[in-house]
């Protein structure tokens, strides 16, 4: 029988959640398809909380056999609704979002493997949130950061830490975003005598 698109890649999700270590390679890349058709091409039917959430989801939950197009496809469609749709989410959401993006930090960009794009496209998103949190809603931003780095001998843990600073840079303080000197003055007060 036919499946509905909405259908096909919640079916594709429950694959790859349950079996995606196990199941063979074209299985996993059909299904993988049909989530990144879905992302894709329904992403602007879905609402704010169901496209990022649906997207950690899928970071989290399958990111050591996502293909790192869907996973670069993912933090764009998180960094989209931080940008776009901000204001639409609810205190609680934004507060699931930024553990989202801090835990993904924390726990899966470790392997030294991990894509060039996808660790772009993470920094993108988390200076998107932040650009909005800091330093009123999130003034600890900026610890968070000399803490995830706490340890310079890690390489990916200062590689990290140079493309966010790069990210916001690029993002936010290059093309003089409105709060651009909101940041900049909390910087100068908070992070200079660090």
């Amino acid at each position: 029988y036919e499946l509905s698109p909405a259908d096909s890649w919640k079916m594709s999700l429950m694959i790859l959640f349950d079996i995606a270590n196990v199941c063979p390679e074209h299985v996993a890349a059909f299904c993988f398809q049909a989530v990144n058709d879905a992302i894709r091409y329904r992403y602007y039917e879905l609402s704010p909380a169901d496209s990022w959430k649906m997207s950690l989801m899928i970071l989290f939950d399958i990111a050591n056999v996502c293909p790192e197009h869907v996973a670069a496809f993912c933090f764009q469609a998180v960094n989209d609704a931080i940008r776009y749709r901000y204001y639409e989410l609810s205190p609680a959401d934004r507060n699931d979002l930024k553990t989202g993006l801090t835990s993904y930090l924390e726990t899966k960009i470790v392997p030294p493997n991990t894509s060039y794009i996808v660790k772009s496209k993470y920094s993108q998103a988390l200076i998107s949130f932040a650009q909005y949190e800091y330093p009123n809603a999130w003034p600890e931003f900026f610890d968070f950061l000399f803490n995830y780095i706490g340890d310079a001998s890690v390489p990916l843990r200062v590689e990290m830490y140079l493309m966010i600073l790069d990210a916001l840079d690029k993002d936010v303080i290059g093309p003089k975003q409105p709060t651009a000197n909101d940041i900049k003055d909390a910087m100068r007060k908070s992070c200079i005598s660090k």
